[in-house]
């Protein structure tokens, strides 16, 4: 009689075996199972983190985690970043000490700004060191011209702590009478209006030009021999120190006729033009 089938020893061997083999493939297919949807949707689960500090703190790398601090703040409402603030007021909000270079730095403290020290004692204290640049450290550019405001670099006589408003320009000063007759620019007056049309009086004498010439872009307002330009009138030469009132208007052409009248070349008279100062 034959021997029973399960009481072969390689009928058990081959049956650990197979059933090894099925629990390996089992365990593929359960491992590379399709997601129920696709992504970012399905049955894929993230691990949950949690942002370090409070709302707005900016969060860095600390040492492998989350890090935040008061120190550095971003108001999502108003779209302002604080340093050393949590309620920046403006765009970019600095509370502290701010340093350029190890021997140049900007320093904000107590309302006062410091410019080579960390610790201004006024509202803006300048710190030159020791190898300061000889009164040079503070200068105001204007114009494409830079100067210290102790030095008159124009040549006018005035320096910015004694009435002039542009180093760049010699005739822009507290008190200046000078003017352009189209835009230039500049503040002539120092009364902190670019171009500032102004009236003023223009001389005119044997220029072969009107009023209208002479006061430019501005315009001409009245004319005359009076210094006040309004009795509409001018010095017409006739001969040799003979002269005579004869109206006139803005468009009035002052001729070279070589005499002279009341000591100006006529024919000769006053405008009253509008300005750039």
């Amino acid at each position: 009689m034959s021997k029973s089938l399960f009481k072969q020893p390689f009928f058990y061997t081959s049956l650990l075996s197979l059933l090894a083999l099925g629990l390996i493939i089992a365990s593929y297919v359960l491992g590379w199972t399709t997601p129920t949807a696709s992504p970012p949707a399905g049955n894929i689960t993230l691990q949950s983190v949690t942002p370090s500090g409070s709302t707005g703190y900016i969060q860095f790398n600390n040492s492998g985690t989350f890090g935040g601090d008061a120190n550095l703040f971003w108001d999502n409402t108003n779209k302002r970043l604080g340093i050393g603030t949590t309620t920046p007021a403006y765009g970019l909000h600095i509370i502290g000490t701010m340093g350029t270079t190890a021997t140049t730095t900007l320093a904000i403290s107590g309302g006062n700004v410091g410019i080579g020290t960390t610790t201004p004692a006024a509202k803006l204290t300048i710190d030159a060191g020791s190898g300061g640049g000889g009164g040079s450290e503070f200068q105001i550019c204007k114009n494409g011209v830079c100067c210290p405001i102790w030095k008159d670099c124009d040549g006018d006589g005035k320096t910015y702590g004694n009435g002039d408003c542009d180093e760049s320009c010699a005739t822009c000063y507290v008190g200046s009478t000078a003017y352009t007759t189209s835009p230039d620019g500049k503040d002539q007056d120092c009364n902190g209006i670019v171009d500032d049309l102004q009236q003023g009086i223009v001389f005119n004498s044997a220029s072969g030009m009107s009023c209208t010439q002479k006061c430019g872009n501005g315009g001409c307002i009245s004319v005359g021999w009076d210094t006040a330009a309004t009795n509409g009138a001018y010095e017409k030469g006739t001969s040799a120190g003979y002269c005579t009132a004869t109206a006139s208007t803005c468009s009035t052409v002052m001729t070279n006729t070589t005499w002279a009248c009341n000591g100006y070349y006529s024919d000769w008279e006053y405008c009253k033009c509008w300005l750039y100062k």
